[in-house]
């Protein structure tokens, strides 16, 4: 088994790492790209560390996609070790590397370290500070709570969702006989005194913005209403994070852990504390979530705390009765499940069987900006051309092809109020302020024709011409990316302007589509 579960690890690891080095950066990606590029406390939606890792990674290898993706690579490839820093001392040498293998084959944990994104430090260092808690809760030493602090502090410094963490720790504490016995010495106090800097980061910007990104992060991502498909949309979400079937090993491994902390063992309650302020707040609030700015993932952390009692679980379950339907339903949950874990890397890596799903967010961004640097013409006074972007994940996939070659600015658009980077831009002056302020120069337009109504595609085309004195239609790009179908326009902007000219919408409602003229 052991020599199993170590060649899996590997295998995976190189299987991300050539899928970190093909694919193209998404939208997201290429947003923390430009993070990395000014660093700071904390951005709109997320603390430093994202940034930080990004700037690691493209200082050692450039500003490729493998650049951009190293760290989160490599703080990926230690999850294995830290799964059997959390699993041997809970049950034993054998059920720990089964345990390795079972977080191996659950999606959601095996997937992080492809993408530049948050979740992956975040994972590591909370599955870090669970490691150092569950050896605290079992002998309640100084130094497993000063590290369990640590850990917390560094993935605060990660995302907002890390406030989980401290509270997972304070209802073990009071919920529990053990914890408040601990909560009679220093040792937790010291540990929560190492965490707290880690909130100073997210403070700092959000008193340098008026609190405007916190509160996104707590009106923002919420639904117009009541939807009980919310709750089955996140459910059959949660099913696919821990590859298909092995969903109900998870359940099962709950049950035992459940069982355990009734029975007075402080490792299995803590566990229990885990799950339900990861998983609990997510699935409670899921009829009112609105699912285009939340994702399953997030919960996927909740699932490290259960991945040590899966095996037991499931050797429990066929022992029962004996049944040979019963074993080959135990064994049936991990295999189906690495199966998964399998074709999913090997489609990331490679794209040999087609499955558009797994390619089309990457793909066409490097297109579109050859296309753009095809139509740029040098400043006249020898500075950089000036591009401006419909919106902010146009604008940077753009930036991080043409970063050396343009100045790329940002208008205004829905998508950088929906997810929350509107003041970002403003703040870095790449949003309409600081293009104003580049009055009377010519620029670069690029316009995404967006599947909307006719009347909304007329009006943003006019809002985004409106910066310019007069423009002229230099082509378009179509591309056809999977299923998906993008068409982009570009225009030559000549004399920006300080104020947009006012839009007339007198006409929007005709029939045809201006943008096809």
């Amino acid at each position: 088994m052991k020599r199993v579960v170590v060649v899996l690890a590997f295998a995976l690891v190189i299987a991300k790492a050539v899928a970190a080095a093909r694919l193209g950066l998404f939208g997201d990606e290429a947003f923390y790209w430009q993070c990395a590029q000014r660093l700071d406390w904390a951005y709109a939606d997320h603390p430093f560390m994202t940034a930080a890792l990004v700037r690691i990674g493209t200082t050692l290898f450039g500003d490729t996609t493998f650049g951009v993706r190293f760290a989160f690579l490599a703080l990926g490839a230690l999850m294995p070790w830290l799964l059997w820093r959390l699993a041997r001392p809970l049950v034993g040498e054998g059920d720990g590397v089964a345990a390795v293998g079972i977080g191996l084959v659950s999606l959601g944990l095996t997937f992080h370290g492809v993408l530049a994104i948050p979740d992956t430090p975040l994972q590591v260092f909370t599955l870090a500070a669970l490691v150092a808690a569950q050896a605290a809760a079992r002998d309640g030493t100084r130094r497993m709570w000063l590290l369990a602090g640590a850990c917390g502090a560094l993935a605060l410094a990660t995302h907002l969702r890390a406030v989980l963490l401290p509270a997972a720790f304070a209802l073990f504490l009071i919920a529990t006989r053990g914890g408040r016995a601990q909560l009679r010495t220093a040792a937790p106090w010291l540990g929560l005194l190492v965490l707290l800097p880690g909130f100073l980061p997210v403070l700092i910007h959000n008193m340098q913005l008026d609190w405007e990104p916190l509160r996104y992060q707590g009106q923002g991502r919420h639904g117009e209403g009541f939807s009980w498909n919310g709750l089955v949309e996140h459910v059959l979400g949660q099913i696919a994070v821990t590859s298909g079937l092995l969903w109900f090993g998870y359940l099962a491994a709950f049950v035992t852990a459940w069982r355990r902390a009734r029975g007075g063992d402080l490792a299995a309650a803590l566990a229990i504390a885990f799950v339900v302020t990861h998983i609990g707040p997510f699935l409670v609030l899921s009829p009112i979530t609105d699912r285009e700015h939340t994702t399953v993932l997030w919960s996927a952390v909740g699932f490290l705390a259960l991945v040590p009692y899966v095996v037991p679980a499931l050797r429990a379950f066929a022992a029962r009765g004996a049944s040979a339907l019963r074993r080959a339903v135990a064994f049936a949950l991990p295999a189906c499940a690495a199966s998964v874990v399998v074709v999913a890397m090997f489609e990331l890596s490679t794209n040999a069987l087609g499955i558009d799903a797994f390619v089309d967010p990457f793909a066409g961004w490097d297109e579109t900006a050859d296309a753009t640097r095809q139509r740029l013409q040098p400043a006249p006074s020898g500075g950089r051309p000036i591009v401006v972007a419909d919106h902010y994940k146009l604008g940077a996939q753009l930036e991080f092809y043409l970063h050396d070659q343009a100045d790329v600015f940002v208008l205004d658009h829905p998508k950088n109020r929906e997810h929350g980077r509107q003041s970002q831009y403003a703040l870095w002056r790449r949003g309409e302020s600081g293009l104003a302020a580049r009055a009377g120069a010519d620029a670069l337009v690029v316009w995404e024709r967006s599947e909307t109504s006719s009347k909304e595609r007329k009006l943003r085309r006019r809002t985004v011409l409106a910066w310019f004195d007069a423009t002229t239609e230099l082509g378009e790009l179509v591309q056809q990316v999977g299923d998906s179908r993008r068409q982009f326009k570009f225009f030559a902007g000549s004399r920006l302007l300080a104020v947009p000219k006012p839009i007339a919408t007198t006409d929007l409602g005709t029939d045809g589509d201006e943008a096809d003229k």
